[in-house]
């Protein structure tokens, strides 16, 4: 066993971020009760829907308070030096900083895209909207690469290992399970209840080359979470067949909705939702939203994620 005598504790850092995962999770919080108060004061225009409302305030004091719990046991963990809590939150600031990556690609390539739909739905002018993009660019670059960054050289080194180590000798569950393979079986976790999420604005799936919507898509979701649930259990057991069987399902989704837009516009899953008629009109009437940007989205998700699953594989021991 190695020694966790001979280096320099480690604790008091552990403290220090502890207690900023411990501000997120407060600030995600305030976050909910904001949502809580804008939900009570009137809503003129289209977004007047009681009902739709309500949906919005539901879903999203669930997820900031979800949020906000997942933030403060992290914090808490981080502080008592738990070894799950050092592997979760390195875990979370890679994931964080990939999407920081790929978000500060995106603006790169499609910036002007993105600045022009938002000047069309807010009425802005010129000069307020490149404020907003270079309040966009140092945001993603704060926020979604230095910070998780940092997180991530603190989190990974060996000096840390060695003080959760110290403070928590006994084996946690993290550690049955690679880090990338348990980031897998979260991400199947979250594709499994992320329909919830969207429950009360009408349930669509793309189901090559057709919207369907209403019980025939619930039924479809349904399925698919029940899968990605058992998906997940396997992959966090280390079993080869259910690592195999994600790409497939994965694949299946993809291909289906590559068909879907072959035949389709994509605004069209607004007629299966419960927004209201004008909300529809207006996001149809979004300038630059085309099939050609979801076709390259499709694409290059299909080349991250056989990247990732042929560089995970190599955690599976031969069966």
């Amino acid at each position: 066993m190695e020694s966790t005598q001979d280096f320099k504790d480690r604790k008091g850092l552990l403290i220090f971020f502890g207690i900023i995962l411990l501000l997120t999770g407060g600030i995600c919080l305030l976050f909910s009760a904001i949502m809580l108060i804008t939900t009570a004061l009137p809503q003129p225009g289209i977004y007047a829907d009681p009902q739709l409302q309500l949906s919005a305030l539901l879903i999203g004091v669930f997820f900031y308070s979800a949020m906000a719990a997942f933030f403060i046991a992290l914090g808490i963990g981080s502080i008592q030096a738990r070894r799950w809590a050092r592997s979760i939150t390195l875990l979370l600031s890679w994931l964080v900083l990939i999407a920081g990556v790929v978000s500060l690609v995106y603006m790169f390539f499609y910036s002007g895209v993105l600045i022009e739909q938002i000047a069309y739905l807010t009425k802005s002018g010129s000069m307020v909207m490149e404020l907003v993009s270079i309040i966009m660019y140092i945001s993603i670059i704060v926020f979604l690469i230095i910070v998780p960054g940092i997180f991530i050289l603190v989190y990974r080194s060996k000096v840390v290992i060695q003080t959760v180590r110290k403070y928590h000798p006994e084996e946690s569950w993290t550690d049955r399970c690679p880090l990338p393979l348990m980031a897998h079986s979260f991400f199947l976790l979250y594709m499994a209840v992320s329909p919830l999420f969207l429950i009360s604005f009408g349930l669509v799936a793309p189901f090559f080359g057709i919207f369907i919507g209403g019980w025939p898509a619930a039924i479809v979701w349904f399925v698919n979470s029940l899968l990605c649930i058992y998906l997940a259990i396997g992959v966090y057991r280390l079993q080869i067949r259910a690592w195999h069987y994600s790409l497939y399902l994965f694949l299946l989704w993809l291909v289906s909705a590559g068909i879907t837009l072959l035949y389709h516009d994509w605004t069209e899953v607004y007629e299966y939702s419960n927004f209201p008629a004008e909300q529809v009109a207006l996001m149809e009437s979004i300038p630059n939203m085309s099939n050609n940007s979801m076709f390259v989205m499709l694409l290059l998700t299909l080349v991250s994620y056989l990247i990732f699953y042929f560089y995970a594989k190599k955690y599976f021991k031969q069966e």
